[in-house]
């Protein structure tokens, strides 16, 4: 995995927790499994042009293989300033 790039996409204890998972499986010499998500949904609320920050939007995804399931991963992705692109900052993993 690219930790640059993965910085990217992700910001807080989301990014620092992802870094550590892979730099466990390069220590061990293994393969760190990449996740398929499907069917995105985002969820964007409405906003006035001058509402100011910040902002937010999040994306609910299913898991490749458990499209049927009832549950979805969230993934929260706040915007703190206009120059602010909105990395992940949490996500949760359906049980």
């Amino acid at each position: 995995m690219d930790d640059a790039a993965q910085g990217q996409v992700q910001t807080g204890v989301l990014l620092k927790e992802s870094l550590a998972a892979y730099q466990v499986h390069r220590k061990a010499g293994t393969k760190d499994e990449v996740a398929h998500l499907v069917r995105p949904k985002f969820l964007i609320p409405s906003e006035k042009a001058d509402a100011g920050f910040p902002r937010f939007f999040a994306v609910l995804s299913k898991w490749k293989g458990q499209e049927k399931g009832r549950s979805s991963q969230l993934f929260y992705f706040p915007r703190l300033s206009p120059a602010d692109r909105g990395r992940c900052l949490r996500s949760t993993r359906p049980t």
